[in-house]
């Protein structure tokens, strides 16, 4: 039998296990109440509150609109080793309206644009053709293309828009696999493991999270040599980890692996929510860029790469004496003793290409683009994956590729579609966006049914039509030129880069690539210059580029008006400044219908925008200046007397006196007044 200290003990231990188990919980659950509390504090403060949501809330005129945070792109980039390139903050309605078809345009820099400006890119150009086809529908297409990301990244951004109303989703993605952040060989990359990095792009969601974080950036940054600020350029280099990656190799598997997933978990998540969603083939310049960088196939015999070395150059040398049929033997000879050598098959590509064998010089090309070790070119195996991907899953996809081979001389992609190694030029961009009308008027076909499209005119007008001047092409021109004088078109480069602007439009485009300038006072600023130049015509086309693309904006419209007043074009004008007031209820437009109206003899109009832009006047935030003040209750005076409202007409020119006693044209027209009474 138990003694009762036996008994005694037991019971104590049983106390003392309990006791234990209840520590162990409140030792785990304190550090989480913690991180909870302070989770609620910097959340109830606002710490990065802007960091944090995917839209922010706008409101024009009454009416709210969501707005895409430009931030959001920090949340992807988990280093602080590179800038970070923000998405546009395009606007959508809070409240959609009925009939509405709402797109969203999501991918990497060619959906975004680059090079060109916020007013030429695929998802512009899909919004003016659609708009212009049929001008009764609304069209909201959002354009969320951010540079350098990959297709982990767009899967957190599909994700985030389908809470939105999406009508159809459009997906532009494949360059980025490697280098992009989170890529396989990037020096943004997070690991392998799909389901790792959406966990980690949740915790980029929390306060928390975000505090740690900024702490341990701030004490790397306390330690970190200092380093001189490098140009934009240098973003290309700054994401690159590994620089030569052949096909087939492990890191080559795995980004096709990963985009492969990606690429369904989005179809996924689509069609879980009934939302359309389409997919792109990536393009890039097949004739026009040699490959960046060549290797041999792994464990080739120094005797192999150096009979090799000896037969390229040979080629070379073939090749620059014209001496065409001779160096494609050379480069045949070289090829046949190693296939993996990309720049033996562009050499060859040439060859072919001066020989007029187009078809063989087209696979040759692509081949070349497909063995360049540095991989900032999507492979051909990307596309194929793609389309076997749309087809098995039955989601659409607009090929890309293919359209632009079909419009390419011999079907060979070069400089007349691509602006450098991957980016459209504007007439590729212009493509891309006719492609995409065509898959949303196939898409979205129920809605449009009742819709009498209108017809276009041919491309080549339809695209002169397009809001966008000298100013916009000649600023992606200065960025291209920017981007080829760094790594990797340049081996070696300075770190520096050389551009004399010479003419004016040079100027105020590299003065708007430097940032010294916004993009809408970039085009004021070269309108300026035009009408000191006389070039109305050129001005009012500025004008007309920015109001098409700040169109909740008054003043470009109202601008524009001025200009077509100059050319003598009144009830355009009109028209213009009828429209500028639906936009904003301002009196610098009231004053210019007022004045407007006064020269056509539409005296009540007159008198009512005058009146209307004198009493706003008053309560406004930004204010007339004296001079423009005084010029409208004059203005207003004479129509007054012109319908006999001498009184009324007396009453102003005394006011303008009481101002400005000086006032020789008020004085005078007293003068005419009290002689009419003698």
């Amino acid at each position: 039998m138990p003694s009762v200290n036996n008994q005694s003990n037991a019971a104590m231990g049983k106390v003392s296990g309990k006791s234990r188990w209840w520590f162990t919980f409140v030792l785990l659950l304190v550090p989480i109440i913690f991180f909870l509390l302070l989770e609620l504090f910097l959340r109830a403060v606002g710490y990065e509150k802007e960091l944090h949501e995917f839209v922010l809330v706008r409101q024009f005129q009454g009416q709210k609109y969501y707005q895409i945070n430009p931030l959001i792109s920090q949340r992807y980039f988990a280093s602080h080793n590179v800038s970070v390139p923000e998405p546009y903050p395009e606007l959508f309605r809070v409240q959609k309206q009925p009939g509405t078809i709402r797109v969203f345009c999501i991918g990497e820099s060619t959906m975004y644009g680059y090079p060109y400006p916020e007013n030429i890119n695929a998802p512009r150009f899909l919004r003016q053709r659609l708009e212009a086809m049929y001008p009764q529908r609304k069209f909201e297409i959002i354009n969320l293309g951010i540079p350098a990301i990959s297709s982990t990244v767009i899967v957190d951004l599909v994700k985030n828009v389908l809470n939105y109303e999406p009508d159809l989703l459009i997906v532009y993605s494949g360059h980025n696999e490697f280098y992009g952040t989170y890529g396989v060989a990037s020096t943004e990359y997070l690991g392998q493991n799909r389901a790792f990095l959406h966990f980690y792009m949740w915790l980029r969601n929390l306060r928390t999270f975000e505090l740690v974080r900024n702490v341990v950036l701030w004490v790397e940054n306390l330690f970190a040599p200092k380093e001189k600020a490098t140009r934009r350029a240098t973003f290309l280099e700054r994401m690159v980890r590994d620089r030569e990656i052949p096909m087939g190799s492990n890191l080559y598997l795995l980004a096709r692996k990963m985009y492969a997933g990606n690429i369904n978990e989005m179809i996924d998540l689509a069609k879980a929510r009934g939302v359309p969603i389409a997919f792109t083939t990536v393009a890039s310049n097949e004739k026009d860029l040699p490959p960046f960088i060549s290797v041999f196939s792994p464990g080739a015999p120094d005797s192999v790469q150096a009979k090799w070395e000896k037969l390229y150059l040979a080629g070379v040398q073939l090749l620059n004496a014209h001496r065409v049929e001779e160096a494609l033997q050379k480069f045949t000879e070289a090829i046949n003793l190693d296939t993996m050598r990309a720049d033996a098959h562009y050499r060859r590509a040439q060859c072919l290409s001066s020989l007029n064998r187009f078809d063989e010089a087209r696979g040759e090309f692509i081949r070349a683009r497909d063995l360049d070790a540095l991989r900032f070119r999507a492979s051909s195996e990307f596309n194929d994956l793609l389309r076997a991907i749309c087809m098995e899953r039955g989601v659409p996809i607009v090929d890309l590729d293919s359209i632009y081979s079909a419009n390419s001389p011999h079907g060979i992609i070069g400089s007349n579609l691509i602006i450098e190694h991957l980016h459209p030029n504007l007439l590729g961009y212009f493509l891309m966006g006719k492609a995409y009308a065509s898959l949303v008027i196939q898409l979205e076909k129920d809605q449009l049914r009742s819709d009498v499209a209108q017809t276009l005119p041919p491309d080549d007008t339809f695209l002169s039509m397009a809001p966008f001047t000298a100013l916009d092409t000649v600023s992606a021109n200065i960025r291209v030129h920017i981007l080829r004088s760094a790594w990797p078109f340049q081996e070696n480069p300075s770190g520096t880069f050389t551009y004399e602007p010479k003419t004016t439009v040079e100027q105020i485009a590299f003065q708007f690539c430097e940032e010294a300038l916004s993009w809408e006072g970039a085009h004021y600023t070269m309108a300026n210059e035009e009408i000191k130049e006389g070039n109305i015509a050129a001005a009012a086309k500025e004008y007309e580029t920015v109001a098409k693309e700040l169109y909740l904006y008054y003043h470009p419209l109202m601008l524009l008006g001025d200009m077509q007043v100059l050319m003598k074009d009144y009830n355009k004008a009109e028209q213009l400044y009828l429209r500028a007031l639906t936009l904003q209820n301002v009196q610098f437009v009231h004053l210019r219908l007022g004045v407007l109206y006064a020269q056509q003899g539409k005296n009540a109009d007159a008198i009512h925008h005058l009146q209307e832009a004198l009493s706003i006047d008053q309560i406004a935030r930004v204010k007339m200046t004296t001079d423009v003040r005084l010029m409208t209750m004059y203005t207003l005076g004479i129509v007054y007397n012109k319908i006999g409202e001498k009184e009324m007409a007396r009453k102003e020119m005394e006011q303008i006196l009481a101002i400005n006693p000086n006032h020789r044209a008020a004085l005078a027209f007293l003068q005419h007044l009290a002689s009419e009474r003698q």
